[in-house]
This record gives C-alpha cells, structure tokens and sequence, in this order.
C-alpha cells in the first residue's frame, strides 16, 4: 500500500507534469494498493498491474472535490483503463460519479484519452468565477482527445439553475 500524496509525486516525476497544470494541481488523498511491474528503458517506460483505492478523495484547487473514491486503475504498457464494467466511483457536489475510460500516458504527460462519465443528483453553489450561481441534476459526458486538443460533449439535465448578481451601472 502507498500514500496517494506520495505515489502523486512519483508519477508527476514520471510524467514530467508541469507544477501549475491541472494534473500538477491534483491533491490526492487515502490509501492505495497497488501491483505494477515496471518495464523498459529510462526514456522508454512501461507499467503492466493494477492499482486499488477505496474511500480516498482528490481535490483541485478551489473546486468541489471528489469524496468517497473508490477505483480499480489497470495498467497495461502505457495504457491506464478504469473498466467499463468496474468504473471509478466518487461523491462530488453531493451527486453520484462515474467514470470510465483509457488514457495512454507519455513522458511530459497524456498522449490520448477517451473517457465516459456522468454525475447524477448533484448541487453546485458559488464556483470559481461564478458566484451567485446555482445549478442541480444530472450530467453525462464524453471527453476524447490527446496531447494536441480534445473534446468535451456532454448533456446537461438541470432540475434548478438559478444566477444572482448585482450590477453596478454607471
């Protein structure tokens, strides 16, 4: 078992992530087992096993974090997959998430990725850069690119969406 704060550091070393990335600004937190078997040169890595984390939280800046994470992470040369059938599973804004997919990693971060995830009953108040804003339901998306851009798409079921604000007008 390792310290996810710990296990961050190394893979942000391996991946070369930049500090003030998202990826760089990632806090994880909980313990995690993990079986992986390294392989390949120095300039030429690759990692086949599994790691395991349940009840653990992640956190990103001053965004609502994950709680309650509970995943199975196969690594498979530099592919990392949360099965389909096995999908990362965490509490966030009070709602239900899940989360499915494969990233294939490279040195200096993610070369590709395509992920699944929805977020059933959440509850958002006051996020960064919107204040006065509310919003509550349901959200599915896709998110599928690779190191030169990506793309997200995505519904969005609102049982209540509500922007308050003063405006000073001159």
């Amino acid at each position: 078992a390792m310290d996810l704060a710990n296990f961050k550091i190394s893979l942000d070393t391996l991946l070369d992530v930049a500090p003030y990335s998202a990826l760089g600004e990632t806090k994880p937190k909980g313990r995690a087992e993990y079986d992986l078997r390294a392989y390949g040169t120095y300039a030429d890595p690759f990692a086949d096993g599994q790691i395991r984390l349940a009840d653990g939280s992640l956190s990103l800046g001053g965004y609502p974090s994950l709680n309650h994470l509970t995943f199975t992470m196969l690594a498979k040369g530099r592919d990392l997959t949360l099965p389909k059938t096995d999908p990362l599973k965490a509490t966030l804004a009070q709602g239900a998430l899940t989360l499915d997919g494969t990233a294939t990693w490279a040195l200096g971060g993610i070369a590709k990725y395509a992920f699944n995830g929805s977020l059933k009953g959440f509850q958002l108040r006051d996020l960064p850069g919107l204040d006065g804003a509310e919003a509550a339901g349901d959200l599915a998306v896709t998110l599928k690119g690779d190191d030169s851009g990506g793309m997200l798409r995505g519904r969005l079921d609102a049982e209540r969406l509500s922007y308050q604000a003063d405006i000073k007008l001159s």
